[in-house]
């Protein structure tokens, strides 16, 4: 869906102005607190690809204390709420390469392999997210990022 230059530059300029907006845990509010998680899923429903959030309370540690893969329960749980048209697709990350506005989703700091860290593609080896240090920034996807990268997740229109 993104390969598409019109849809990808606003779905960028949706993205940017999220922007040193500070991180909350579970929080959805732009310029007032976000969690990587969902800032992705209120870009997706700002951008009226996604209906709406549906989101459980879940601890700021949960992966901590569980062998659960929430964050790929979520997103299964929002291909329901996908617009008409659209839906998620797993991309073989070893064999393809990564487009602007890829999901990425991280393992870090558990050997269980969890992915409890998330953030999208922006092109040119740099990624958006939301740190508990930073808030919403723009990264390089260093070789540390590449090491700890589980699961790329492409939004595409069905029949495409």
């Amino acid at each position: 869906y993104f390969e598409n230059k019109e849809n990808w530059k606003r779905a960028k300029e949706e993205l940017l102005s999220w922007i040193q907006t500070p991180y909350k845990h579970m929080g959805t509010v732009k310029g007032r607190g976000v969690d990587c998680n969902m800032f992705i899923g209120k870009t997706l429903v700002n951008l009226g690809i996604l209906k709406d959030l549906n989101y459980d309370y879940y601890p700021k540690d949960w992966w901590l204390h569980t062998d659960k893969q929430i964050i790929l329960g979520y997103v299964e749980k929002h291909r329901k709420l996908l617009k008409n048209g659209f839906d998620f697709q797993e991309i073989d990350f070893n064999k393809e390469n990564l487009l602007e506005g890829d999901y990425l989703g991280f393992s870090l700091l558990n050997k269980k392999g969890i992915i409890n860290h998330s953030g999208i593609y922006l092109g040119n080896d740099e990624f958006i997210h939301s740190t508990p240090k930073r808030g919403v920034c723009i990264e390089k996807l260093t070789n540390y990022w590449k090491r700890h990268l589980r699961l790329v997740i492409r939004l595409v229109k069905k029949g495409k």
